[in-house]
């Protein structure tokens, strides 16, 4: 079963169908999880998520030019935009609630460390 949907597979058997359908249900819980912690209450507009994912791909593309033209980078607006673009999503950050204190555990961020966090990507960004 697959969003609903029987395929019938008379190749497979019994054990075989038994261990795609725990797969799927595996799958299916971790795609769950993943919008669950991707789609909160916090970015209502998905300002974050877009230019995150936006940032991503612009990277990728960067990463893939690497060589002896520098990326492409120069001194032309094109330039200027995506560090503005890449600028938003750290600002972008700061819609997001967390907690006053550090956690001992360790595995959230904390005011101070997200602030850090910002201007050491700002000023990675504005040595560009």
């Amino acid at each position: 079963l697959w969003c609903g949907l029987s395929v019938e597979e008379p190749h497979l058997t019994r054990r075989q169908k038994r261990k795609k359908e725990r797969t799927i249900k595996t799958m299916s819980a971790f795609f769950q999880r993943a919008y669950r912690g991707l789609f909160t209450h916090e970015d209502t507009f998905n300002v974050h998520k877009v230019l995150g994912g936006v940032c991503l791909v612009h990277f990728i593309y960067r990463f893939s030019l690497v060589g002896d033209r520098d990326m492409h980078f120069g001194p032309g607006w094109t330039t200027a935009l995506w560090i503005g673009i890449h600028t938003l999503l750290s600002v972008s950050s700061l819609i997001f609630k967390i907690p006053q204190k550090r956690i001992v555990e360790g595995s959230r961020i904390w005011p101070e460390y997200r602030l850090h966090s910002i201007a050491f990507a700002c000023r990675s960004l504005a040595c560009m």
